[in-house]
Protein backbone atom coordinates (compact mmCIF):
# COMPACT_ATOMS: atom_id res chain seq x y z
CA UNK A 1 0.00 0.00 0.00
CA UNK A 2 1.19 3.48 -0.82
CA UNK A 3 -1.00 6.52 -0.40
CA UNK A 4 -0.03 9.86 -1.87
CA UNK A 5 -1.85 13.06 -1.09
CA UNK A 6 -1.37 16.59 -2.37
CA UNK A 7 -3.30 18.63 0.10
CA UNK A 8 -5.91 16.62 1.89
CA UNK A 9 -8.36 13.77 1.48
CA UNK A 10 -11.94 14.81 0.75
CA UNK A 11 -13.05 13.60 4.20
CA UNK A 12 -10.31 15.70 5.82
CA UNK A 13 -10.83 19.08 4.24
CA UNK A 14 -8.84 22.01 5.66
CA UNK A 15 -10.72 24.76 7.41
CA UNK A 16 -11.63 27.78 5.24
CA UNK A 17 -9.27 29.84 7.42
CA UNK A 18 -6.23 27.77 6.36
CA UNK A 19 -4.40 29.21 3.38
CA UNK A 20 -3.39 26.69 0.73
CA UNK A 21 0.28 27.48 1.41
CA UNK A 22 -0.27 26.29 5.00
CA UNK A 23 -1.39 22.85 3.85
CA UNK A 24 1.55 20.45 3.91
CA UNK A 25 1.98 17.91 1.15
CA UNK A 26 1.80 14.52 2.84
CA UNK A 27 2.39 10.95 1.74
CA UNK A 28 1.25 7.94 3.72
CA UNK A 29 3.32 4.80 3.29
CA UNK A 30 4.36 1.64 5.15
CA UNK A 31 7.22 2.25 7.56
CA UNK A 32 10.77 1.17 6.72
CA UNK A 33 13.66 0.37 9.04
CA UNK A 34 15.11 3.78 8.20
CA UNK A 35 12.02 5.35 9.84
CA UNK A 36 12.51 3.69 13.25
CA UNK A 37 14.57 6.49 14.88
CA UNK A 38 11.93 9.05 13.84
CA UNK A 39 9.14 6.74 15.06
CA UNK A 40 10.83 6.38 18.45
CA UNK A 41 11.37 10.15 18.76
CA UNK A 42 7.74 10.83 17.78
CA UNK A 43 6.44 8.31 20.31
CA UNK A 44 8.50 9.92 23.08
CA UNK A 45 7.51 13.49 22.20
CA UNK A 46 3.85 12.52 21.74
CA UNK A 47 3.74 10.91 25.16
CA UNK A 48 5.48 13.88 26.76
CA UNK A 49 3.05 16.28 25.04
CA UNK A 50 0.05 14.30 26.31
CA UNK A 51 1.00 14.38 29.99
CA UNK A 52 -1.50 16.42 31.97
CA UNK A 53 -0.81 18.06 35.35
CA UNK A 54 -1.55 15.68 38.20
CA UNK A 55 -1.56 12.60 35.95
CA UNK A 56 0.80 9.73 36.70
CA UNK A 57 0.85 8.65 33.06
CA UNK A 58 2.46 8.61 30.67
CA UNK A 59 5.68 8.52 32.65
CA UNK A 60 9.24 7.61 31.73
CA UNK A 61 8.67 3.96 32.67
CA UNK A 62 5.69 3.77 30.28
CA UNK A 63 7.67 5.44 27.49
CA UNK A 64 10.61 3.05 27.91
CA UNK A 65 8.23 0.08 27.97
CA UNK A 66 6.69 1.17 24.65
CA UNK A 67 10.10 1.73 23.07
CA UNK A 68 11.23 -1.69 24.30
CA UNK A 69 8.17 -3.71 23.29
CA UNK A 70 6.21 -3.33 20.03
CA UNK A 71 8.23 -0.33 18.85
CA UNK A 72 11.48 -2.26 19.32
CA UNK A 73 10.37 -4.74 16.65
CA UNK A 74 7.61 -3.22 14.57
CA UNK A 75 7.75 -5.92 11.91
CA UNK A 76 7.11 -8.85 14.24
CA UNK A 77 4.40 -7.04 16.23
CA UNK A 78 2.47 -5.59 13.33
CA UNK A 79 3.50 -6.53 9.79
CA UNK A 80 4.46 -10.20 10.18
CA UNK A 81 1.09 -10.94 11.81
CA UNK A 82 -0.98 -9.37 9.02
CA UNK A 83 -1.24 -5.89 10.47
CA UNK A 84 0.47 -2.73 9.29
CA UNK A 85 2.48 0.24 10.45
CA UNK A 86 2.21 3.44 8.41
CA UNK A 87 4.07 6.71 8.55
CA UNK A 88 3.01 10.11 7.29
CA UNK A 89 5.82 11.97 5.54
CA UNK A 90 6.07 15.59 4.57
CA UNK A 91 6.90 15.75 0.89
CA UNK A 92 9.91 18.04 0.48
CA UNK A 93 9.42 21.21 -1.51
CA UNK A 94 12.99 21.25 -2.81
CA UNK A 95 14.95 18.57 -4.58
CA UNK A 96 17.75 18.70 -1.99
CA UNK A 97 15.45 18.04 0.95
CA UNK A 98 14.66 14.61 2.37
CA UNK A 99 11.14 13.57 3.31
CA UNK A 100 10.39 13.90 7.01
CA UNK A 101 8.29 11.50 9.10
CA UNK A 102 5.56 13.59 10.75
CA UNK A 103 3.04 10.96 11.84
CA UNK A 104 2.56 7.27 12.53
CA UNK A 105 -0.13 4.67 13.14
CA UNK A 106 -0.14 0.91 13.66
CA UNK A 107 -2.71 -1.84 13.17
CA UNK A 108 -2.19 -4.93 15.32
CA UNK A 109 -4.30 -7.95 14.49
CA UNK A 110 -6.36 -9.23 17.44
CA UNK A 111 -8.30 -11.95 15.67
CA UNK A 112 -9.76 -12.93 12.34
CA UNK A 113 -11.90 -9.82 12.02
CA UNK A 114 -10.67 -7.37 14.68
CA UNK A 115 -7.65 -5.11 14.69
CA UNK A 116 -6.31 -2.65 17.24
CA UNK A 117 -5.27 0.86 16.25
CA UNK A 118 -2.03 1.56 18.13
CA UNK A 119 0.70 4.17 18.44
CA UNK A 120 -1.10 6.96 16.61
CA UNK A 121 0.91 10.14 16.85
CA UNK A 122 1.39 13.29 14.80
CA UNK A 123 4.32 15.65 15.19
CA UNK A 124 3.21 18.79 17.05
CA UNK A 125 4.01 21.07 14.05
CA UNK A 126 1.61 19.05 11.86
CA UNK A 127 -1.37 18.79 14.18
CA UNK A 128 -4.47 20.56 12.87
CA UNK A 129 -3.34 19.86 9.29
CA UNK A 130 -5.46 16.67 9.01
CA UNK A 131 -2.44 14.33 9.06
CA UNK A 132 -4.24 12.19 11.66
CA UNK A 133 -7.25 11.91 9.31
CA UNK A 134 -5.01 10.70 6.51
CA UNK A 135 -3.29 8.14 8.74
CA UNK A 136 -6.56 6.81 10.13
CA UNK A 137 -8.11 6.63 6.63
CA UNK A 138 -5.11 4.63 5.36
CA UNK A 139 -5.39 2.27 8.33
CA UNK A 140 -9.13 1.73 7.76
CA UNK A 141 -8.59 1.09 4.05
CA UNK A 142 -5.90 -1.48 4.88
CA UNK A 143 -8.13 -3.09 7.54
CA UNK A 144 -10.96 -3.43 5.03
CA UNK A 145 -8.58 -5.05 2.54
CA UNK A 146 -7.87 -7.65 5.23
CA UNK A 147 -11.62 -8.22 5.76
CA UNK A 148 -11.62 -6.81 9.28
CA UNK A 149 -15.00 -5.84 10.65
CA UNK A 150 -13.95 -3.80 13.68
CA UNK A 151 -11.13 -1.61 14.89
CA UNK A 152 -10.61 -1.07 18.59
CA UNK A 153 -8.25 1.24 20.42
CA UNK A 154 -7.32 2.43 23.88
CA UNK A 155 -6.03 5.81 24.98
CA UNK A 156 -5.52 7.63 28.24
CA UNK A 157 -8.77 9.11 29.54
CA UNK A 158 -6.93 12.40 30.11
CA UNK A 159 -6.23 12.74 26.36
CA UNK A 160 -9.47 14.59 25.58
CA UNK A 161 -8.16 15.89 22.24
CA UNK A 162 -7.62 12.28 21.14
CA UNK A 163 -11.14 11.37 22.29
CA UNK A 164 -12.58 14.16 20.15
CA UNK A 165 -10.54 13.02 17.16
CA UNK A 166 -11.65 9.38 17.44
CA UNK A 167 -15.29 10.34 17.92
CA UNK A 168 -15.09 12.56 14.82
CA UNK A 169 -13.73 9.59 12.85
CA UNK A 170 -16.73 7.40 13.73
CA UNK A 171 -15.42 5.53 16.78
CA UNK A 172 -17.74 4.93 19.70
CA UNK A 173 -16.68 5.30 23.32
CA UNK A 174 -17.03 1.90 25.03
CA UNK A 175 -15.73 2.29 28.59
CA UNK A 176 -13.13 3.68 30.97
CA UNK A 177 -11.02 1.24 32.99
CA UNK A 178 -9.04 2.34 36.04
CA UNK A 179 -5.72 0.68 36.83
CA UNK A 180 -4.16 1.16 40.26
CA UNK A 181 -0.42 1.00 39.73
CA UNK A 182 2.51 1.56 42.11
CA UNK A 183 3.30 4.89 40.44
CA UNK A 184 -0.30 6.11 40.42
CA UNK A 185 -3.68 5.61 38.86
CA UNK A 186 -4.18 5.29 35.12
CA UNK A 187 -7.59 5.55 33.49
CA UNK A 188 -7.75 4.01 30.03
CA UNK A 189 -10.58 4.73 27.58
CA UNK A 190 -11.65 2.13 25.03
CA UNK A 191 -13.16 3.02 21.64
CA UNK A 192 -14.41 0.86 18.74
CA UNK A 193 -15.46 1.37 15.15
CA UNK A 194 -17.26 -1.07 12.88
CA UNK A 195 -15.89 -0.92 9.37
Amino acid sequence: FFFFFFGLFEICLPSPMMASTDTPRISIRPYTLDDVPAIHAMFRSGMEDSKTPGSAYPNEEYILKGLGSDLADIASTYVDKGGAFFVACEIPSGSNEAERVVGMIGLEMLGDDIGELRRMSVHREFRRHKVGCLLEAALVEYARSKALRRITLTTLASMKHAHGFYLSRGYSFIKDTTYHLPTGEAVISTFEKDI
